[in-house]
């Protein structure tokens, strides 16, 4: 599986996460980090305010890459939804979407 992270993250008021698109296998994934598993995905206490979040993603990228490859690896490409778009959300409970294998 190829796997392939594009920037800058965006952060998502609306959905309390930041996303940051990738390509698997030339399929566009846009991959969402809720603010309630950025803290445990990098070991520190929850970050306050947008500017703190997108800070504190930028200072352990890899650690958040790798989550998310080891979902896609673990889960498969999610699937298209109603939008049109394949999102995979990481979270506490892993990814909530349907996935395409």
């Amino acid at each position: 599986m190829n796997v392939e992270f594009f920037y800058p993250p965006q952060y998502l008021f609306e959905k309390h996460a930041l996303q940051f698109d990738a390509s698997v296998d030339g399929e566009l994934i846009s991959c969402l980090v809720s603010e309630e598993e950025l803290p445990r995905l990098i070991g520190e206490s929850p970050p306050q305010g947008q500017d703190a979040v997108l800070h504190a993603f930028n200072q352990h990228r890899d650690s958040v890459e790798q989550a998310a490859r080891t979902l896609l690896q673990q889960q498969g490409v999610p699937a298209v939804d109603e939008n049109g778009r394949r999102e995979l959300f990481i979270t506490a409970a892993g990814t909530d979407v349907p996935t395409v294998n």
